[in-house]
């Protein structure tokens, strides 16, 4: 874990990202790299693929450099590296954190973004077939569109587990939802967004009323497992040291 949580601080802001678009100010980047992209660690003069830092299956990397070999395109970055064991290709990242105060395996927070995007169309709200076009109409929307997943999810999250005693007002659906609600260790088929939903509609039909939102507790943050071995650079030579 790194260094920040390690000590009780927050964690920075991350924007994760794939296509070098950048994130909001404030934000500190974690961009995804392919494997063709070169980097020169700290202290070193040779340029290195960045598939030559993780090799195998496990591995992870950590370390300050320039990246990138064109002048025109250089940058003084930490790249933080894993080759997660379901993964076909490592994760290569690129941040302006230091690399104490970051780990590759929060890239893997970029899932759930996907997931928001599709909540946020077809999964969800339909926001694509809407004909506004007033900025200040669409803004309002947009509110209501952010604050709505969060309501959603933890009512989804409450009918996952069944409600508890906070909850007394809402109803137990997990007979209706059945299998679609998901076992440790197994990906769920419905999405706590859809079930909470679902949860929704069922108390407005029986109570007339809707279930407020409790507080809403996120989920840890991503670790790398314990085993990876740290790659380390030195004269040349690729040493694997396990950590």
């Amino acid at each position: 874990m790194a260094a920040a949580a390690a000590a009780g601080a927050p964690r920075p802001p991350i924007g994760l990202d794939r296509a070098g678009a950048g994130c909001p100010r404030g934000w500190h980047p974690l961009r995804r790299l392919n494997q063709g992209a070169t980097l020169r660690p700290a202290g070193h003069t040779r340029w290195y693929w960045l598939r030559e830092l993780v090799r195998d299956v496990s591995q992870q990397w950590c370390g300050r450099g320039t990246a990138f070999v064109s002048p025109e395109r250089r940058l003084d970055r930490t790249l933080v590296a894993w080759w997660g064991e379901d993964d076909t290709d490592p994760w290569l990242l690129l941040t302006d954190l230091t690399p104490a105060g970051c780990e590759s395996a929060w890239y893997g927070w970029r899932g759930w973004c996907a997931q928001g995007f599709t909540c946020c169309k077809r999964g969800g709200w339909p926001w694509p077939y809407t004909p506004m076009s007033a900025p200040d109409r669409a803004a309002r929307l947009w509110l209501a569109l952010a604050v709505a997943p969060l309501w959603m999810v933890r009512v989804g999250g409450a009918l996952a587990v069944g409600p508890g005693p906070e909850a007394t007002g809402l109803p137990d659906l997990r007979p209706l939802v059945g299998s679609t609600v998901a076992t440790p260790g197994r990906p769920r088929r419905l999405r706590l967004l859809r079930l909470g939903w679902l949860g929704c509609l069922g108390y407005q039909i029986t109570t007339g009323g809707l279930p407020l939102p409790q507080r809403f507790v996120p989920e840890p943050w991503p670790d790398i497992p314990i085993g990876v071995l740290m790659v380390d650079s030195h004269q040349n030579i690729l040493a694997y040291n396990e950590i």
